[in-house]
């Protein structure tokens, strides 16, 4: 489904995204779904870590890259850049998006 944001884009007065959910699955069946949903955005465990929060690339991929075994959940009024990891911090955050993630799927 397409839905027009170029107001959004253009940056027109009392412009706003027309959803509060945005979904992003990005490569093939292994690498992580991308939950945003407010200012929260979720990051499946997958192969391979995202944003400034992964850990530098090393011979094992499972030691250099914890953040990707266990999912991503970042604040994007406070936390733009993506560089503090709140999995651990907001259980219930997590969860919730793990349930519209769900939801979605149809499970």
């Amino acid at each position: 489904d397409s839905i027009d944001v170029r107001p959004v884009l253009l940056g027109a007065p009392d412009a706003a995204s027309p959803r509060k959910t945005f979904i992003a699955h990005v490569g093939g069946a292994k690498t992580p779904v991308t939950i945003r949903h407010g200012d929260w955005k979720y990051i499946e465990p997958g192969r391979g870590a995202y944003g400034k929060a992964a850990a530098p690339k090393a011979a094992k991929p499972d030691a250099a890259q914890p953040d990707a075994a266990k999912g991503q959940l970042y604040n994007l009024t406070t936390d733009p850049a993506e560089e503090k990891n709140l999995f651990d911090a907001q259980p219930e955050r997590v969860q919730e998006l793990i349930a519209k993630l769900r939801a979605e799927r149809g499970e």
